[in-house]
């Protein structure tokens, strides 16, 4: 800027209206009114419109707080009491707020952080007190605080008799039933007069206690409905309650917000067949289309994928049809709306297009009444733009070419990189729910895919990534696949217990056909979370699930596949180990497997000579071992211990540690991973640091640190638990919980 060139100078009613647009964001009214006296006064009315009261010495040290102040009282309008390690304080009634604010015209308790369940019991002399000096509160705030009784809670509403809005969430009214419940009820009735009622993850009988003293006065209604919530999974739909008549109800808006990191389990089919029943009661109490309350159904959720499979296999399609049936039938508004985060990428690529018009699909008579609308929000961060996953990576897997990497994720996704250039090639959504494991062809043509369906898939590289394959035959979901080294077999395993083989694409006619079905007939139907070929391509291995115990108690199969012939019945059966095996891991001459396996007082790391089943020999380490493999030329064994996240190397013939590693500060280490020369260990690390450490295994020093998108965003420390050394050795790829990979050339990391 010129010197001669004037600063403009805008009227202070402008900069005023500035400040009022502020109003909620605290850290620039903080900086605006430290910036000019004249803007003080103004910053003051949003600064202290609401505080918030956490600690007993802030209640103790308020009288004196106010008396230095004496231009604070009548800006304070919203007080929330929200203790943290003293919750006692929700009981505590500070009179002096009640007649020293002249404006307070809200009131808040709210236990969010205690992790003791806080029942508030009043004394009647303190709910006098409330009575008398808290007529001027209109809007009332509980949240996560429980009362002995309906009628506890209805004699704590009676202190409050001008409350026109009342929001209650995670309370509960108690299991106790009395003859006072009827008495207080009516009270309510006739003193109370809730136009606005918010009513989330509450149980059923207060819930039922609450929208019945309300249900001649309220006009808003709405029922937020938190799937994560643990007190859904017994009765999803309980608290949503309405019988009788609602005279003067205008809105009703059931809010439902989608688990962030499970699957609702079916929880949501009972809550939208308890809409449908509320919805069918709705349309019974006035069937004039201009009485009837306008009905809003909100479904949150963080990704537009897990909104997808929570209304297509949670609630199921025919359940929304019928939803759907139920909404046109009622002449007053009824709208759904779903709203779901969305990274840049995914707003601008394939993946929007792809789920929304599926979402579109579910509700496609809604959306062409005008009566469905969906929302994507953006998730404004640094990387939004780049090519990833938007969930945690489930695997991650390099071709033996040393050509690709492939990632699997949570959101279904699976994407191709090239290992030279770093890059994306490839992107699409390939399973249900989640893609669980992959195994690239050796020559690196073909992928094969498992995931949180029935059906494993084998995509053409050579084609653009297209469908060549459908393995059809499964029938419950399959965790695992592997591809042997001669590419004449596939394999995969499932929960219906059972391993299958199947012909790769050598012969054209035959290709890709299930040519075997290999199941232990003692284990039954306990599910397979682990298959692996044999360096060889002879032996196949089956690892079942480890907290499933099959009848005779192991877990580790072995079929002689290279026979030429049907394997028929299991050719090995290795036991001994004390606990059920988390891992396991041919040595590169096919002669030994070693298993880790869960176990805290015996040898956990067990290694059979496969010829003859016996055990060679077992590690020293009394630790839950859940990762195992060997070096390269089959000397060393590498673990990771569950408990203390140490890796350590092991000399496979003496059975003695060689080398020990730990995490970084105080993270373990995750998801070991030898150099295909076996001259460098990597290893991941949990959220605090999140990084990946390259150790030297000649000496055990550290090589490198690498970091994720921890780096980029300092506020944000997630875990990179997933690992691999490309096929040739020369490049490194890792991923995590936040869905990014990161690929660098091994010369480049040694260079940093």
């Amino acid at each position: 800027m010129s010197s001669n060139t004037k600063p403009t100078l805008l009227p202070l009613d402008v900069i005023e209206d500035i400040i009022d647009m502020f109003c909620n964001d605290l850290w620039t009214l903080c900086n605006i009114s430290l910036s000019c006296r004249a803007l003080l006064d103004r910053s003051r009315r949003h600064i202290f419109v609401h505080i918030y009261i956490r600690r007993k010495e802030q209640l103790e040290n308020l009288s004196e707080f106010l008396d230095a102040r004496p231009w604070l009282p009548p800006l304070i309008k919203q007080v929330t009491i929200s203790p943290g390690d003293y919750p006692e304080l929700l009981g505590v009634v500070p009179l002096p707020l009640f007649t020293r604010l002249p404006n307070l015209h809200y009131w808040g308790l709210k236990d969010t952080y205690s992790e003791d369940r806080f029942t508030l019991v009043m004394h009647r002399s303190a709910l006098l007190g409330l009575r008398a000096h808290g007529t001027h509160i209109n809007c009332l705030t509980i949240s996560g605080v429980f009362f002995p009784s309906c009628t506890d809670l209805g004699r704590f509403l009676l202190a409050f008799p001008r409350v026109q809005d009342l929001t209650c969430i995670s309370c509960s009214g108690g299991g106790k039933t009395s003859a006072a419940d009827t008495v207080i009820r009516q009270r309510l009735a006739e003193t109370v007069h809730y136009k606005r009622l918010t009513i989330g993850v509450t149980d059923r009988r207060a819930a039922t206690f609450l929208t019945e003293i309300s249900q001649n006065a309220v006009e808003h209604l709405t029922w937020y409905v938190d799937l994560s919530y643990d007190g859904w999974k017994d009765n999803t739909a309980a608290p949503l309650h309405l019988s009788g008549k609602f005279p003067f109800l205008d809105t009703l808006v059931v809010d439902i917000t989608l688990c962030r990191w499970q699957r609702s389990q079916g929880y949501g089919r009972g809550l939208f067949t308890r809409i449908i029943e509320i919805l069918a009661h709705i349309r019974l109490l006035d069937p004039a289309p201009s009485k009837g309350p306008t009905v809003t159904i909100r479904i949150q959720s963080d990704w537009l994928h897990k909104l997808y499979y929570f209304l297509t296999l949670d609630i199921t399609t025919e359940v929304c049809q019928e939803l759907e049936r139920v909404m046109l039938s009622i002449p007053s508004p009824c709208i759904v709306m779903v709203r779901a985060w969305a990274t840049a990428y995914t707003r601008g690529s394939y993946r929007r297009r792809f789920w929304t018009s599926r979402i579109d699909q579910i509700f496609a008579g809604l959306l062409r009444a005008k009566r469905f609308k969906a929302f994507l929000n953006p998730i404004d961060r640094s990387d939004s733009h780049t090519v990833a996953h938007e969930e945690a990576v489930s695997v991650l897997v390099a071709s033996t070419n040393g050509e690709w990497f492939a990632s699997g994720s949570l959101d279904s996704t699976i994407i191709v990189w090239d290992a030279e250039s770093r890059t994306a090639v490839w992107d699409w959504v390939a399973h249900e729910r989640s893609v669980d494991d992959l195994a690239f062809a050796p020559d690196g043509r073909y992928l094969l895919s498992v995931g949180g369906d029935t059906t494993p898939k084998v995509w053409d590289l050579a084609s653009d990534a297209v469908l060549a394959a459908t393995l059809d035959g499964h029938t419950a979901r399959v965790r695992s696949c592997a591809w042997c080294s001669t590419g004449e077999w596939l394999a995969t395993g499932s929960d219906d217990g059972s391993v299958r083989v199947w012909s790769g694409p050598g012969n054209e006619d035959d290709a890709f056909q299930q040519c075997y079905q290999l199941a232990d007939p003692q284990c039954g139907a306990v599910g397979i979370v682990r298959v692996l070929f044999s360096p060889d391509a002879r032996w196949l291995l089956a690892l079942h699930t480890p907290w499933k115990e099959s009848r005779n108690g192991h877990h580790l199969c072995l079929w002689d596949v290279g026979r030429k012939s049907d394997p028929g019945p299991i050719q090995k059966v290795l036991g001994g180990h004390p606990g059920a095996l988390l891992d396991a891991a041919f040595d590169p001459a096919s002669r030994s497997i070693v298993a880790g396996c869960f176990s805290w007082d015996q040898a956990s790391v067990f290694i059979w000579d496969v010829e003859t089943g016996e055990t060679r020999s077992t590690l020293p380490t009394k630790k839950p071992t859940e990762e195992v493999m060997f070096s390269s030329d089959g000397k060393t064994v590498c673990t990771l211990a569950t408990s203390d996240g140490k890796v350590n190397c092991w000399d496979a013939e003496r059975c003695t540690v060689t080398l020990s590693l730990e995490g970084p500060g105080s993270d373990y280490c995750l998801c070991p991973r030898l150099s295909p020369d076996g001259r460098y260990i990597a290893t991941g690390s949990n959220g605090s640091c999140g990084v990946v450490t390259l150790w030297r295994t000649s000496d055990g020093s550290c090589a490198a640190v690498l970091r994720g998108a921890s780096e980029e965003r300092s506020y944000t420390r997630s875990a990179l638990d997933h690992l691999v050394f490309s096929g040739s050795g020369h490049s490194l790829a890792y991923g995590g919980e936040l869905g990014r990979i990161f690929i660098h050339a091994i010369d480049d990391i040694l260079a940093m």
